[in-house]
């Protein structure tokens, strides 16, 4: 069933509004589009995507069309209402744009695209990758739409399984995916070992620190709001583990993990996250929420607030003869001047306090702005 429910602004309060049968079936996530006219959800055991429409002034769905696992794999099982490598669809995730469609499948073992239509809400099958022969368990993008994470497991139900994560670079306008590759020279600093160097090239997170803080089961990957960092739920082992993101390759680097039988949440039970099986972002981007799979409690996870290293220079940096031009006084009210602020923002230029083109007093004294 898919039940509606109407809800007080005032307290959260629910009220039953109505309810769709769509089978007896085994729904396993549901994702809306921003402007609330379509609700798409995937089921696991037959493998099936529901596509639904609704009214947002009522809030009740009607479903209009449905994508079901076709048991050939090739494309000539794809008639209308079919599609391959449906089977055990585990999690989905839209572009920002919402103009593609990405679910991944743990019995299928694929990750799979589809264009979406704005309009009719209709989707139509793109591509399908299988990077390894693993079970893939989640999946995120982030939010300026450049890079695709899918994690999955060795392993389908074996307490030894290890995780990984696979990275991929997305075009934007075909919504078609590239895996990333790293040379063997740079693995080293990214972070890896040689324990996930394949083929000559690193194209995975896994298992790359200490057993403690390794990956077992990937079963959520949330996004910040900045896309700078990617916090997964790492189910067996019951971690939460935070990857900083660079923004310009998509390679996720280790930052730090928080587990759930250890005291470090606001929630103070030593079991908080244990097994977690749902985790979402404050809205300030404050706090990760965690929910148990073998207890009845929620787990907060308070996240630092730190300003990450710029691991790019800006684009349009401003010329020297441009710098006359700029208003000193109002560019210092609007930002700390340091010698580090100014060098992340003209990496290229070298202090020189006798030559400033602005009053060394009034900028940063004198560090920044050289000619």
């Amino acid at each position: 069933y898919i039940t509606t429910f109407s809800r007080d602004p005032s307290d959260g309060s629910l009220f039953w509004s109505s309810s769709l049968k769509l089978g007896e079936v085994n729904l396993y996530k549901m994702e809306m589009t921003t402007d609330g006219n379509f609700i798409y959800i995937i089921e696991y055991d037959e493998g099936i995507i529901y596509t639904l429409s609704r009214d947002s002034s009522s809030g009740t769905v009607t479903l209009i069309d449905t994508i079901e696992d076709c048991a050939g794999s090739t494309a000539s099982c794809e008639t209308v209402g079919f599609s391959r490598f449906l089977d055990g669809a585990t999690d989905m995730a839209f572009s920002s744009d919402e103009a593609h469609l990405y679910v991944v499948t743990h019995v299928d073992r694929k990750i799979i695209a589809y264009a979406r239509n704005s309009t009719s809400g209709l989707l139509t099958y793109l591509e399908a990758y299988q990077p390894a022969n693993r079970y893939f368990t989640c999946i995120t993008i982030s939010r300026d739409d450049r890079h695709v994470y899918v994690g999955s497991v060795s392993q389908s139900s074996d307490t030894s399984a290890t995780g990984n994560i696979f990275m991929y670079e997305r075009d934007s306008t075909t919504g078609l995916m590239t895996l990333i590759t790293i040379d063997n020279d740079d693995a080293a600093s990214y972070g890896f070992t040689s324990s996930v160097l394949r083929n000559g090239a690193v194209d995975t997170i896994e298992n790359p620190y200490d057993n403690s803080d390794r990956m077992r089961h990937p079963r959520i990957m949330v996004m910040d709001y900045n896309d700078n960092y990617v916090y997964v739920a790492s189910y067996l082992n019951s971690k939460i583990i935070a990857f900083v993101r660079d923004v310009d390759s998509g390679i996720l680097m280790y930052k730090s993990s928080a587990q759930g039988q250890e005291d470090i949440l606001t929630n103070t039970d030593s079991n908080a996250f244990r097994y977690p099986i749902s985790m979402v972002l404050s809205g300030d981007g404050g706090s990760l929420y965690v929910a148990s799979d073998t207890t009845d409690n929620i787990g907060v996870v308070n996240i630092e607030t730190v300003t990450p290293i710029p691991t790019s220079s800006p684009t349009s940096l401003p010329t020297i003869d441009e710098y006359t031009q700029m208003d000193p006084l109002s560019y210092t009210e609007n930002l700390t001047c340091s010698a580090s602020a100014c060098g992340a923002i003209w990496p290229d230029q070298t202090a020189d306090n006798a030559d400033s083109r602005f009053d060394s007093a009034s900028i940063c004294g004198g560090s920044c702005f050289s000619t």
